[in-house]
């Protein structure tokens, strides 16, 4: 059922992706229904397709045998059920002329590629679908660009990622000859190079989920359409990063100071992400911020069980509630300054309460399905994240610059939201009185949030135009390299190559020429020499020949 499904949406990406230029708009909504349609004659019957594995024979080879695996689990039918929504919202944003861009009908094919990726990545029983997925999608995501210079970068740190986890999973098949997953935990333990294993793996981890030292590529994308940025952010590299690390948790925790490591990186990660969400003005940079905070959270989770990652893409829907809340629909501008486009609370009364509610509810969730004290932790920095950002957005200073006029269309997802959410929370009352705490803190925060303290960054243009990564890695890293080349220039190419075997052989090479120019003449010394000296060849020649 699952293959059918997902041959099923290739089919559609395609036909629409061969579709006249004219009439977009009415395109753009047929494939949006067209999903939804397919969606609802799929799935009647979910505990039916829990208990179903699609699959083929792939590779056969004596020395590599494989199979592609769809589905496996009654968790992975779950999770891909859980990125449908988000499937469908980013298709409707496609649909909406506020929130589209210049190709929306090829960005709702792209994203509808991506799905299938995430599904094949998602179901990887084996390092070669585990690879092929998390290819598609870098790939994928490459094109969903809009903009050539993120696309550089995008490419670049993808590619780099790509390489750590397949050296990482070749090194693994050199020692044992075999690539299914379930076996990790067999032979994780007489692993040789682990350490080196482990690095490799966390590397195109944390590259894909944009940990510390690694976010420069993830925040480039506020260049782009927020549409896009929400396909990026919820559908292609971070997700499949978490996947990854995921799976092959055998192989990371084998190591001695791998959770040291990680918990390091997830810690400075999540102060970054706090202190990226105060100082920069761009709207887009925020949320981007407040995504990295949520997947940093996330690698945490994955600490304590693999079996957590079910966990996280559920929460994925709850993410991107946040980023829409958070996103005035009434604009297609790419890049929204806070500082110079402040929104009224008076004009704007009503998708400011859509907004808290919806956090309050965020919250109860998180406080809910978390385990003690990870709710606390990553509900209150969560909504810490999400306060800070809405009183950058709704702020009370006057300005006369852009005002966003009021739309019905912008809270209908709100609306729809706190419905769905409303209804979970009904139907499973798990509302505790120590929650009061978390609610409580986050009223205070909101009301005493000093808005002057935060604009001081907005307003300052050295923060605001430098990239403190960028810095880091021009003095810690790229510098020393410089100089460690240059010296190495100076000593090997000048010292040892130039000044001991080039300078060595030009003179031997000299004298020679200075010794045979002296005999070639017309003496009978010259002669008699040169006569010795052929004699001499040919001897040698006969007798090597005779030798042989």
């Amino acid at each position: 059922m699952i293959l059918q499904f997902l041959s099923a949406i290739l089919v559609l990406s395609i036909i629409f992706k061969l579709v006249p230029y004219r009439r977009r708009n009415f395109w753009n909504w047929l494939l949006l229904l067209s999903v939804f349609a397919l969606i609802v004659y799929v799935f009647p019957d979910i505990s039916v397709l829990k208990n179903q594995v699609s699959g083929f024979k792939w590779m056969a080879y004596p020395s590599l045998y494989t199979d592609f695996i769809l589905g496996g689990s009654e968790h992975i039918i779950s999770a891909i059920i859980c990125l449908l929504p988000i499937l469908l919202v980013i298709l409707y944003l496609n649909a909406m002329p506020i929130y589209s861009d210049e190709h929306p009908l090829s960005a709702g094919c792209i994203v509808l590629y991506q799905f299938c990726a995430l599904v094949i990545l998602i179901s990887a029983q084996n390092f070669i679908q585990l690879m092929v997925g998390a290819g598609c999608i870098s790939i994928l995501g490459f094109y969903l660009i809009s903009d050539s210079d993120v696309k550089k970068h995008y490419i670049f740190y993808s590619y780099i990622a790509e390489m750590s986890i397949f050296t990482a999973l070749a090194i693994v098949y050199s020692q044992f000859a075999k690539i299914n997953i379930v076996n990790l935990s067999e032979y994780g333990k007489t692993l040789k190079h682990q350490d080196l294993v482990l690095l490799l793996i966390l590397c195109g981890v944390f590259i894909k989920c944009g940990m510390f030292l690694f976010q420069n590529y993830i925040l480039e994308l506020q260049n782009i359409s927020f549409n896009r940025i929400l396909s990026l952010s919820l559908l292609s590299s971070p997700l499949s990063g978490l996947i990854i690390f995921s799976k092959l948790s055998p192989l990371i925790f084998q190591s001695n100071f791998a959770k040291v490591l990680i918990l390091t990186f997830v810690i400075l990660s999540v102060l970054w992400s706090l202190i990226g969400i105060c100082w920069r003005d761009s709207l887009s940079a925020k949320i981007l911020y407040m995504n990295m905070l949520f997947f940093s959270m996330a690698i945490y989770l994955l600490c304590n069980s693999a079996d957590n990652i079910y966990l996280v893409i559920r929460l994925l829907p709850l993410l991107m509630v946040l980023d829409i809340c958070l996103y005035p629909a009434d604009t297609n501008r790419k890049n929204i300054m806070l500082s110079s486009s402040r929104l009224y609370w008076k004009n704007h009364k009503t998708e400011i309460f859509m907004s808290l509610v919806i956090v309050s509810l965020s919250v109860t969730i998180i406080l809910s399905v978390l385990v003690y004290p990870l709710n606390y932790i990553c509900a209150s920095l969560l909504g810490i994240a999400f306060i800070i950002i809405l009183r950058g957005l709704y702020n009370n200073t006057p300005s006369d610059n852009i005002v966003f006029s009021q739309k019905i269309s912008s809270c209908v997802f709100p609306v729809v939201a706190t419905i769905i959410m409303g209804y979970f929370l009904y139907a499973k009352p798990i509302l505790k009185l120590e929650y009061c705490y978390v609610y409580g803190g986050l009223i205070i925060l909101l009301i005493v949030v000093p808005n002057r303290f935060i604009d001081l960054f907005a307003h300052n243009t050295a923060i605001q135009s430098s990239d403190l990564l960028k810095d880091f890695y021009n003095t810690f890293i790229v510098a020393p390299l410089r100089l460690l080349g240059r010296i190495m220039w100076v000593l090997v190419d000048v010292v040892v190559i130039e000044r001991s075997l080039i300078g060595n052989l030009s003179q031997f090479t000299s004298k020679g020429v200075s010794f045979l120019r002296a005999k070639q003449n017309d003496g009978l010394k010259s002669w008699i020499v040169f006569l010795f000296l052929g004699l001499l060849l040919i001897i040698i020649n006969i007798g090597s020949f005779l030798y042989e």
